[in-house]
């Protein structure tokens, strides 16, 4: 191998046309937010999001036709603004859907032109919750004090509430009143190139990712809106993004917080687990099984990027007691390793990896009880374990040693033989409890070639598993969770046939999994499908969605008739932006760690994998707390790398340029500039213009890559199992709609109110979307006009937390039973724990929740609606009331005279979408279920019974109170 160790010294900057090739100038802040805006036409709807970093944000829109069920300012995850009005001097509301709007990280502002107006609103201060507004027309925004004026001195000393600061009239607070975090991000622009609308993505993406951390930084949201809260696997998927960006002080107080809250309980089923999701204040889960292998991970990525290892002596120790935190990652793998099997494998339940949801038939991807990410996962921590043991200064204990190491080793003995498909050159999705694997084809197999530490899979397997995934699920726009060639593969996010979470894992793009297949991608030497990938989500952060941000999901293709793949999930998801970033600095400007036998710290090698047209490339990182600035550009025949301390590393900063085999290797002393060069017409790399190594470079922009590597070919059929009709039929939103047209009123019936309390003792779940009166029923009725049956059912209450606004209502379940001669059922199922005695049998069965269905006496589904917008809505919460209609065609005869009895519980979805089913009610109240059931009771709380005809009185119209 022809290297030579370099001390770098002082050497000439490489000069270039158009100036000198070194770092960038600091950016003025109004330079840098006008590079920024993001402009939307007057009529285009983008969503927006503005946060203080302290857990503190506002959601909103562009134009008109807000989602009241979310959008707003929200205050430690309450809503505390929700419809944003904007007033002129007379009184009269501004139309935001007929203004221009410009929107930066700091501010966004609306301008009308006609009237002529505008006005800018913006947050002050982390330490600052409200939001302040500034017109020069006279606008006013209603809200206070959640949002109000902005005031400040001028020059003169004079208040004022106006200010104006570049010529075209746009409003921009003063520097000194912006967050001190958005200033600093704002001017210290950490990438730049020639490719505008890139450059203008990262630094979106930059800022995106610190607005989702509250809590002093050691919380970090998964996602805005319903995901505002910590997620520990989301948490520490996320964390690369954060070192990457220099934002270590961060990255360690997450890590610290989950430390202080893993299951140190030896008896407990998660012992060792950090959270899943984590409210503070409220209840803690631990339900995962990768959260915490990625938080280990963290641990290690968080020492190696800044050079900081006394958080390893502290977490990878011997516990005590006293310190809920010392020993963590020591305990976390005890309680690994107690269930493992014995071929070394990870044990876990069927929804404790990252695809977990799960509806009332239980797990919709189960993928118990060995996933292969899981193994991954578990032999990367165990190989960091004992990479962060081997430092401690007091010698670690050699019997913990050696335990890990045989963990590790018998999972690396193991792993191809179990998870590896010779026929299909593929890995098994995972292996079932009775040890038969599932051949699902499924991307979580890519992180068995970007997780390990050290690799599981030789290099030619690689190879041919990166081929076959690749040219499966790998596409531009995104990665599919399944393989359109299995048949349970869902296209759409939101569909007519389907509950949301039938497709979350099962076919549609999760946009975080871009990163792992560029890391595939440019290690097999397409960087340039890589950037591909990279690029398209650069023009989603500036067109599309959420104006900066990047999404939960996407459809896995486009709907008939559209071009683009339609966004779903939260608008904006922390594991996305972090993905992005993080695979921009480590995979196309090729800055990540290496390791040498020996040697604990890395070398860094810079391995850039840059198109042309991007010209010079600059960007600002810190390594082992040293800040650099990095300038790169490709000349086509060459590659320059230009490398500046901004301060004397503590310790020698080892570095390796181009090849991390036989590139150049040094060592960075002091704060002179580098210049490195790869030539590539000799194979040459050389140092201040002298020769220095034979460098081979092989992959895109050196060559072609391995041509066999593709990205997956378009989805054109659309002839999927999931979007067959089912059985029965799937109502459309007018069939349903309730038009208060009926020819007889069957009944109208009143209920006691304040029974709500099932057999006297139920409590209702303890979160606070459980407001009182929402399972209280006080009024149903029954009218029927030519060809349908109508309903209304009255509550004491009736809420819209916002997850689901289509539905117009949440939290509220009901079934409603028809009882008529010759029915025959007793059970009235979903979860309800209640049956009837033989004398109350039942013909039919409605189930009121996220939709419809009606059932028959034999369990079969007659029909089904599902609300698909806001205007589809069966709910009311301004009257407390859920209204619909049903054809005549499924109900059987009889039904006049027949009797009903409506029951009514607390809704579960379980976190998805659909009817959702009766939640269930503990012997104690928690979080998300309810209290008081001692015996085994039903999850009913409130019950309406209407006796048949001839046995009530004749009514029509007047409210009856049985």
């Amino acid at each position: 191998m022809n290297q030579r160790l370099l001390n770098f010294v002082c050497i000439t900057l490489l000069v270039f046309t158009g100036g000198v090739f070194a770092v960038p100038p600091i950016a003025s802040l109004q330079q840098a937010s006008d590079e920024l805006i993001i402009r939307v036409n007057p009529g285009e709807f983008r969503s927006f999001i503005l946060a203080n970093r302290s857990g503190t944000y506002f959601y909103g829109a562009t134009g008109g036709g807000w989602d009241s069920g979310w959008m707003g300012l929200w205050v430690d995850r309450k809503r505390v603004l929700t419809d944003f009005r904007v007033m002129d001097s007379l009184g009269k509301r501004m139309d935001l859907a007929k203004a221009r709007c410009e929107i930066t990280p700091f501010d966004v502002t609306w301008h009308w032109d006609k009237p002529r107006a505008d006005i800018s609103v913006f947050f002050r201060s982390t330490d600052c919750d409200s939001l302040y507004y500034t017109s020069l027309s006279g606008l006013c925004v209603e809200g206070q004090p959640w949002i109000q004026p902005a005031a400040f001195d001028d020059e003169f000393g004079r208040r004022v509430t106006e200010w104006l600061i570049s010529s075209d009239s746009r409003r921009r607070p003063p520097a000194e009143y912006l967050p001190e975090f958005i200033r600093s991000e704002l001017t210290s622009t950490s990438f730049r190139c020639d490719d505008a609308d890139f450059t203008k993505a990262i630094a979106w993406a930059h800022i995106q990712l610190l607005f989702l951390l509250a809590e002093d930084d050691s919380l970090l949201y998964a996602g805005i809106p319903w995901f505002n809260e910590g997620w520990g696997r989301d948490t520490f998927i996320s964390l690369p993004g954060l070192l990457v960006t220099g934002h270590m002080d961060a990255a360690r107080k997450l890590l610290m917080r989950y430390a202080a809250w893993v299951d140190r309980n030896p008896k407990s089923p998660t012992y060792g687990r950090i959270p899943n999701r984590v409210r503070p204040g409220e209840e803690i889960a631990f339900n995962t099984a990768d959260g915490t292998p990625w938080w280990i991970l963290g641990v290690y990525a968080y020492g190696i990027s800044s050079g900081d290892y006394t958080l390893w002596s502290h977490l990878v120790s011997a516990p005590n007691d006293s310190d809920l935190t010392k020993g963590a990652v020591t305990i976390a793998l005890e309680g690994a390793l107690s269930r493992t099997d014995s071929l070394g494998f990870l044990k876990h339940g069927d929804a404790d990896t990252w695809m977990d949801a799960v509806g009332p038939a239980g797990p919709v991807t189960p993928r118990g009880d060995r996933a292969v990410e899981i193994a991954a996962l578990h032999h990367a921590s165990l190989d960091a374990a004992i990479r962060m043991a081997s430092i401690q200064k007091k010698k670690f204990p050699v019997d913990v040693m050696k335990k890990w190491q045989e963990a590790r080793e018998r999972l690396e003995r193991n792993f191809l033989a179990y998870y590896f498909d010779p026929s299909e050159n593929r890995l098994w999705d995972h292996i079932n409890s009775n040890g038969i694997p599932d051949s699902q084809a499924r991307s979580n197999q890519l992180f068995a070639l970007t997780v390990p530490l050290s690799p599981l899979v030789p290099p030619q397997v690689q190879d041919e598993i990166a081929r076959r995934v690749c040219g499966d699920l790998v596409h531009s726009y995104g990665v599919l969770s399944l393989s359109p060639n299995e048949d349970k593969f869902h296209p759409f996010h939101q569909d007519e046939h389907y509950p949301k979470d039938d497709a979350y894992h099962t076919g549609i793009v999760w946009t975080w999994l871009s990163g792992p297949a560029k890391d595939v991608l440019t290690r097999q030497g397409r960087a340039d499908l890589a950037l591909e990938m990279a690029e398209y989500e650069a023009q989603l952060i500036l067109k599309r969605g959420c104006a900066g941000s990047l999404p939960e999901v996407t459809d896995a293709m486009p709907r008939k008739g559209v071009k683009e793949v339609a966004l779903s999930g939260t608008v904006t998801q922390a594991w996305s932006l972090a993905e992005f970033l993080r695979t921009t600095y480590q995979d196309i400007l090729g800055i990540r760690p290496v390791f040498v036998a020996n040697r604990i710290e890395p070398f860094w090698l810079l391995d850039p994998r840059i198109p042309e047209n991007w010209g010079k490339v600059e960007a600002r990182i810190t390594l082992e707390s040293t800040p650099l600035q990095i300038a790169m550009q490709n000349f086509g025949d060459s590659t320059v790398v230009v490398i500046q301390a901004d301060t004397i590393p503590r310790t020698p900063l080892g570095i390796k340029v181009f090849n991390a085999d036989n590139g150049i290797t040094g060592f960075i002393h002091g704060t002179e500039p580098v210049r490195l060069t790869y030539r590539k017409s000799d194979s040459t790399a050389l140092a201040d213009g002298t020769p220095t190594a034979k460098v081979t470079m092989r992959g895109w922009p050196y060559d072609e890559g391995p041509r066999g590597l593709t990205l997956a070919p378009p989805i054109k059929r659309r002839d999927f199992a999931c979007l067959r009709p089912p059985s029965w039929d799937v109502l459309k939103a007018k069939d349903v709609a309730y038009l208060n047209k009926w020819d007889d009123v069957l009944f109208v019936v009143a209920d006691s109110t304040q029974n709500d309390r099932g057999d006297g003792n139920y409590v209702y779940p303890l979160n606070e979307h459980f407001e009182p009166g929402i399972l209280d029923i006080r009024r149903f009725d029954v009218t029927e006009s030519k060809n349908s049956y109508n309903f209304r059912l009255w509550f004491r209450n009736l809420v819209q937390p916002g997850w689901h606004p289509e539905y117009g209502f949440q939290l509220t379940f009901a079934a409603i039973c028809l009882h008529t001669p010759g029915g025959k059922r007793t059970d009235v199922g979903s979860n309800s724990n209640y049956v009837f005695p033989d004398s109350g049998k039942f013909s039919r069965i409605i189930y009121v929740g996220g939709g419809l269905r009606i059932e028959d006496d034999q369990g079969r589904v007659l029909a089904t609606f599902t609300p698909r917008a806001s205007a589809e809505a069966i709910g009311d919460t301004h009257v407390y009331m859920v209204r619909f209609e049903l054809p005549k065609k499924y109900f059987p005869k009889g039904t006049r005279d027949g009797g009903w009895t409506v029951l009514v519980g607390a809704q579960d979805d379980h976190g998805g979408a659909g009817i959702g089913e009766f939640r269930t009610v503990k012997p104690v109240a928690e979080q998300w279920a309810g209290g008081g059931n001692l015996n085994n009771g039903p999850n009913v709380y409130d019950i309406l019974r209407i006796p048949e005809r001839a046995k009530r009185p004749q009514i029509y119209g007047k409210v009856i109170d049985f």
